[in-house]
């Protein structure tokens, strides 16, 4: 009886009086729980627990209910803790309220206060959290007015999902 050397042979970690096999399905030949990627052991504990990631929140404001909804069905996938404001003015309140905001998707035409002033205010208190411009209007005036303002990017309306994703990702494992 030899090993068969098509399957690999498992790798074993315990934890106190338990043993589990690492890696995935078609390792566990021998009756032992698999532990998922992203898991880790802790042997103090005797316990599986998962790696604990800071949770990334991502502040939209936008007016138009429709257009949160297109943003919000996009950003669900991925797991990221989503806070809405409606207008500049309530995004200003809310990231000065909120420490953990790792990335602000500003529309630029909002009642009450427009996105490039709330891009401002928002500046005065974080000159570093990626603010992403988001607008119908595609002339290079307003795209230049916003980043003026303190956009890290822009993005035109309607939305491209793929380069909304593209950039949204590339802001946020920045931060």
């Amino acid at each position: 009886m030899g090993l068969n050397k098509k399957k690999p042979v498992p790798e074993y970690k315990s934890a106190g009086n338990k043993i589990f096999t690492l890696g995935n399905s078609d390792q566990n030949i021998d009756g032992h729980p698999i532990i998922p990627e992203g898991v880790k052991i802790s042997s103090s504990e005797n316990q599986i627990q998962p790696e604990l990631k800071k949770e990334k929140v991502i502040l939209v404001a936008e007016d138009d209910d429709f257009s949160f909804y297109v943003i919000e069905s996009l950003l669900i996938p991925y797991n990221y803790k989503i806070i809405h404001a409606k207008n500049g003015k309530e995004a200003v309140d809310v990231f000065r309220s909120q420490e953990e905001i790792s990335l602000v998707l500003m529309d630029i035409q909002m009642p009450v206060m427009d996105g490039f002033t709330a891009t401002q205010e928002i500046r005065k208190i974080d000159k570093i959290v990626p603010i992403i411009a988001q607008t119908s209007f595609i002339q290079d005036k307003v795209k230049e007015k916003a980043i003026d303002s303190g956009c890290s990017d822009f993005l035109t309306k309607p939305i491209n999902s793929d380069l909304f994703i593209g950039k949204v990702e590339k802001y946020i494992s920045k931060n």
